[in-house]
């Protein structure tokens, strides 16, 4: 399977890192302030784990 180019990479990387922020957003809006924090720091870890896996497990730091 071809990998997507660097740059393309990166920026999966990078909107997977502020991904946290529109979470965070939703979650107040939903859940309130208190447990809308709960939410976007319980997706974050979950977002900033898989951010990491992409990016030394499957190899996506290195350019082609």
């Amino acid at each position: 399977m071809k990998r997507f180019p660097y740059y393309i990479r990166l920026s999966i990387i990078i909107l997977i890192l502020l991904s946290p922020i529109p979470a965070f957003q939703i979650g107040w809006y939903l859940f309130g302030k208190k447990d809308g924090l709960l939410f976007a720091f319980c997706y974050g870890i979950i977002a900033v784990s898989f951010a990491c896996y992409k990016f030394y497990l499957d190899n996506w730091r290195d350019e082609d």
